[in-house]
């Protein structure tokens, strides 16, 4: 019986800490610290490939800060040991680890400010979600290098999105992945569910569509910037705001486009 194509996929799921530009910072730390590695380590919490290898099934947490403050030393120690024996994966070539954590680290920061824009009490889960609303992208990367670089390719050429080319090809696209991802890790389903429609947010569950459409459009604010503005340090989210895609918002409303304007 051949494997589900999504499983083999997310056994990669191992392999992600390696790839962080983090690595070595990460090991010199625990060795210095040792059992009080997590008080030397506040930029874990933006690091997406190396939180998560940390993240354990039972963790039931809707907040970074919860599943952080519950792990044991004995989680530090045992992917610092690993760390120091396993070789860097290879991963696909137009792939880059550092602009996925960059990603990932501005869809975060995005998704939290929005959700305080718009006087939500989720800011938590909204980073959550920014932080790991890609990593499927980091799975499928590693898992099939060459077919990654392969859509890349085509989307360029064509001028298509790159989710839609992966469903076509796969059944799945690294959304879906990433939803899944945090599904086996227990996190709530509203928040599964969101970044697994953060590309079509519309059709996302009621429950989850209004942290579905923050998502989307923190992520689009990330890339509608070019790389160099994204790198400097003046990269800044004041000119982010739910008025910027054309969403309405009312106390205790869903976010949803208004009638004037186009779908998202």
């Amino acid at each position: 019986m051949r494997a589900n194509p999504a499983q083999q996929v997310l056994s990669a799921l191992q392999w992600l800490p390696f790839v962080s530009p983090n690595r070595q910072k990460f090991l010199r730390t625990f060795l210095q610290r040792g059992a009080e590695s997590k008080a030397g380590m506040e930029w874990l919490n933006s690091d997406a490939l190396i939180l998560s290898s940390l993240i354990k099934p039972d963790s039931h947490c809707e907040s970074l800060e919860g599943i952080v403050s519950g792990l044991g030393p004995w989680s530090f120690g045992s992917l610092a040991l690993r760390a120091r024996m396993q070789h860097v994966p290879p991963h696909a070539l137009t792939w880059s680890a550092s602009r996925f954590l960059r990603h990932s680290s501005v869809t975060a920061d995005s998704a939290q400010h929005l959700v305080r824009i718009l006087q939500q009490e989720k800011a938590s889960a909204a980073y959550l979600g920014g932080l790991f609303h890609d990593i499927g992208t980091a799975l499928l990367a590693i898992s099939m290098p060459a077919m990654y670089d392969d859509i890349q390719g085509v989307s360029r050429l064509t001028h298509r999105e790159v989710h839609n080319i992966e469903h076509e090809i796969f059944g799945f696209d690294h959304a879906g992945l990433s939803a899944m991802v945090l599904r086996q890790w227990n996190l709530p389903a509203s928040l599964c569910d969101s970044v697994q429609f953060h590309h079509a947010p519309a059709d996302a569950p009621e429950d989850a569509r209004q942290l579905s459409y923050v998502l989307k459009e923190a992520d689009d604010y990330f890339t509608s910037k070019s790389i160099a503005c994204i790198a400097s340090d003046s990269f800044s989210l004041a000119n982010l705001s739910v008025t910027s895609t054309c969403k309405t918002y009312s106390p205790g409303a869903n976010l949803v486009p208004s009638e004037s304007c186009p779908p998202v």
